[in-house]
């Protein structure tokens, strides 16, 4: 009994460790490539336009198909489409690294882009269905912080990649650990119940969810580089909307919606996505603003600027498995409301220090927004996957993660509108911090209304009820 015991222990640890693996692919696949798009340019004579293409073309799949990848994982066996997703990644990876033009490159980002649209849901469903609700906190803190902290240091591998080998590479190293992880799941994951609804799939609701947010997402991330004005962008957003709504109605008259879209009227889930939409919102544009900081202002290297970022990389690791293991004992309220006021009390310094230039003034920031990058994001996963119930957890990992993606799209969207707006009116390099003072200024704003939002909604008798559930 003793050994069967420990058996299924270890089993679980290996499911941690092969569900970390895999969000990490996804997440250091995000940013590693934006440093070697230069080393991309040289090989294979992409323009401008092109290079954008490469980043975008990942993350809008991964927008559009989160929710609808997760609810194929309810139907049809969780670790069943996470597999067949880490496949498709990884065949994607492939032929990212031999692509012989830029044309090829972007197509393979694409399919890369399907494959992760399924890994992320999907593997966090796992995680909450691996650990019960005494321990899921801790487990979601290690599976979180370790995945974060390569989402953050993603540019400095990218960076060592593209200078001592090739940007190629940066794909190339995603075989060995996906094979890896997906011989751990057929090992030790069960394949899990099955919620499939008596009139199937819904194929229509997926058409037009997936269009939808797929239209509306590539006008958000477009909308500078074609003009907000133009006829391309207003298309696209009339069009999404348009969509969005056909979807609303359509899903309205069914009795097993695609998206559990009921799971917002619970206060605690409410308050997580609006938490996970002001955290990303927050970390993507605030890295990609400092990063350019670092490199045009205090004139760093890509690889220095990429360890000056350090130390907002550690805090992350270090206070989510902190932060898990305080949601298991005393519920979400208090992580996810203090998480908030972090990240924006960090990019409100960070605002205001910018415009002096001296890299000593601001590394303190650094640290504090790394701990509130932490925070949310464990908190708000738990909190999420705590408030669904079994056959609703694909579900709500997949409301969570399009909300984290489009976060993350409309804070770079804003955000670097308003560092281009003020940078724009001079010529020195004075305004750099001035673009980005007023960039984090809007992000602190940001974060003050979630704050004040999440403590209202988790602190009624549904969050009291869970807080105690899980201290018990």
């Amino acid at each position: 009994m003793r050994l069967v015991a420990s058996n299924v222990r270890a089993g679980r640890w290996w499911t941690l460790g092969a569900m970390t693996a895999a969000l990490t692919l996804v997440f250091i696949d995000q940013t590693a490539v934006s440093v070697a798009l230069p080393s991309i340019a040289r090989d294979t004579g992409a323009t401008h336009s092109e290079l954008a293409w490469v980043v975008t073309a990942f993350l809008l799949p991964l927008a559009a198909l989160a929710a609808v990848a997760a609810r194929l994982g309810d139907e049809f066996g969780r670790a069943r489409v996470l597999v067949i997703g880490i496949g498709v990644f990884t065949v994607a990876s492939l032929g990212c690294g031999l692509a012989p033009s830029e044309e090829a490159l972007i197509a393979a980002r694409v399919v890369q882009g399907i494959g992760a649209a399924a890994v992320m849901p999907l593997t966090t469903a796992i995680v909450a269905d691996t650990f019960g609700v005494a321990e899921r906190g801790r487990a979601m803190g290690i599976y979180i912080g370790v995945a974060s902290v390569f989402l953050s240091v993603g540019p400095l591998v990218g960076g060592l990649l593209s200078d001592v080998a090739s940007w190629r590479w940066i794909f190339f190293v995603n075989l060995p650990v996906a094979a890896a992880a997906v011989a751990i799941i057929w090992r030790y994951v069960p394949t899990g119940p099955r919620f499939a609804p008596a009139s199937g799939f819904d194929v229509a609701g997926a058409a037009l969810f997936a269009g939808g947010l797929g239209a509306t997402v590539l006008a958000v991330l477009e909308g500078a580089a074609w003009g907000w004005s133009s006829g391309a962008v207003l298309s696209l957003l009339v069009v999404g909307v348009a969509l969005l709504i056909s979807f609303g109605a359509l899903e309205a008259r069914r009795r097993d919606p695609l998206i559990e879209v009921r799971l917002l009227a619970d206060p605690v889930f409410l308050g997580a996505v609006l938490a996970v939409v002001c955290g990303r919102f927050v970390t993507v544009g605030a890295l990609v603003l400092s990063a350019i900081y670092l490199q045009q202002a205090l004139g760093l290297t890509p690889l220095d600027a990429g360890l000056a970022l350090l130390p907002a990389t550690i805090p992350m690791l270090l206070v989510a498995p902190l932060g898990g293991r305080a949601a298991d004992r005393f519920g979400p309220r208090a992580g996810i409301v203090l998480g908030v006021g972090l990240l924006g009390a960090s990019v409100l310094a960070l605002g205001l220090l910018a415009p002096g230039g001296r890299y000593a003034d601001v590394w303190p920031a650094f640290v504090v927004f790394g701990a509130g990058v932490g925070l949310v994001t464990v908190t708000t996963s738990t909190a999420g996957m705590d408030v669904a119930r079994s056959r609703q957890r694909g579900e709500a990992a997949g409301i969570l993660t399009t909300a984290r993606q489009v976060g993350g799209t409309i804070g770079l969207a804003a955000m670097s509108a308003v560092f281009v707006a003020v940078e724009q009116d001079h010529a020195d390099r004075t305004s750099i911090g001035d673009g980005i003072e007023a960039a984090l200024l809007l992000a602190a704003g940001v974060c003050t209304v979630t704050a004040v939002a999440t403590f209202v909604l988790l602190r009624g008798p549904r969050a009291r009820a869970l807080a105690q559930s899980s201290s018990g």
